[in-house]
């Protein structure tokens, strides 16, 4: 076997026993239901009533009056994070680490983003949408480790 083909092997073996022994994790958690703009296509302003956004989307998490009507909310926090323990490998090459309480000598690199997200939706006085949007706070829809 020439000399690089047996480098590349033990780089490529090297590199998954480091990889086995480094946790990765990825988490998104959503607290309510998303709202995606395909789930609200059967909203037409001028004829959509309360009734029908309600039927469709359920009970919305607030609702303000305003001096040309009412306008109702329909919130959700989106949270998205990642972590990845850098030194785990450690006690492979250094067993003696395992006696060693691992938050003395292990370090993590995390990040993510959080954010409300929502849907608005104004009624004129008869309780018929006059205009609906949605509202996308930058770092929910960002993610970055």
């Amino acid at each position: 076997m020439p000399a690089r083909r047996r480098g590349l092997l033990i780089l490529l073996c090297l590199f998954t026993v480091l990889l086995e022994g480094c946790p990765l994790a990825w988490r998104r958690f959503t607290v309510n239901e998303i709202i995606h703009p395909e789930d609200v296509s059967f909203i037409v302003p001028g004829t959509t009533t309360l009734a029908d956004i309600v039927k469709n989307l359920g009970a919305p998490g607030s609702i303000r009056r305003v001096d040309s009507g009412t306008v109702v909310r329909y919130q959700f926090l989106d949270i998205k994070y990642f972590t990845v323990n850098i030194t785990r490998p450690l006690s492979l090459i250094y067993p003696v680490l395992e006696t060693v309480p691992s938050d003395l000598y292990q370090l993590t690199y995390s990040g993510g983003g959080l954010g409300t997200e929502e849907l608005q939706v104004e009624f004129d006085k008869n309780w018929v949408v006059v205009y609906y949007a949605f509202a996308h706070h930058q770092n929910a829809s960002r993610y970055g480790p």
